[in-house]
């Protein structure tokens, strides 16, 4: 594809290797071919950055896009009730907008995965850890914790979506990205939700200086004062 290898080689560091991961390259060339600008592309750092521009691409920019969201929503929230990766096509139809699911399958965000056509999903698994981490997951830090706390099993199942949504908040407001990370530190009663934003801290993290509201915070509770 010549047009991937012009953005590979106008590439940061960071972009590049996401060319390495087949998922990666589907999403580089789907954007692509969709005609969003190689520019903003060009600029993209992280999987979570691709999945926006995708979301954009696919949802946002769409006359439709309030619709799309609400059947992407529904289908999403199914899933994570039944721990499936697919939903019955009836549990999302709406009668007055099958306009508007037959655009998603159209466009292949969704699509069939039985004979019978009759039962969807996410036409790869991390789109549908996307939605999840955008739709379903709220920015809000108490309505977060209880939604992953509330089955013993989501922190599993639903590892991918926490780790984009503390991504995408990470590079789109730090304010609530460290609002809701120190309420799963000090609030969360399980172990392993509480170490999935900082494994996400740590990938993110590339300067010296992002540290701070940290060492804020440990200053704080030691009693330390820095001048």
């Amino acid at each position: 594809n010549v047009g991937l290898k012009a953005i590979y080689e106008k590439a940061n560091d960071k972009l590049k290797k996401l060319f390495f991961v087949p998922f990666n390259l589907w999403l580089l060339d789907t954007l692509l071919n969709g005609g969003v600008d190689a520019k903003q592309i060009s600029d993209m750092q992280t999987v979570v950055q691709l999945l926006g521009l995708y979301w954009e691409f696919r949802v946002v920019n769409k006359a439709d896009s309030f619709d799309r969201e609400n059947i992407l929503r529904k289908a999403a929230q199914t899933m994570v009730r039944d721990s499936s990766l697919s939903v019955w096509k009836i549990d999302v139809f709406s009668r007055n907008k099958s306009d508007v699911l037959k655009g998603l399958l159209s466009d292949q965000m969704l699509v069939p995965v039985s004979s019978s056509e009759e039962r969807i999903a996410f036409e790869h698994n991390m789109i549908f850890d996307y939605v999840v981490s955008r739709l379903i997951i709220q920015e809000d830090a108490n309505s977060a914790l209880n939604f992953l706390e509330k089955d013993p099993s989501r922190p599993i199942f639903l590892r991918p979506s926490i780790e984009y949504y503390f991504s995408r908040l990470w590079f789109s407001d730090r304010v609530i990205f460290w609002r809701i990370f120190w309420h799963f530190q000090f609030s969360g009663s399980n172990e392993y939700l509480n170490i999935l934003p900082v494994i996400t801290l740590v990938k993110e993290i590339t300067d010296p200086s992002e540290f701070v509201p940290i060492q804020n915070r440990l200053d704080k509770a030691t009693g330390v004062a820095r001048v």
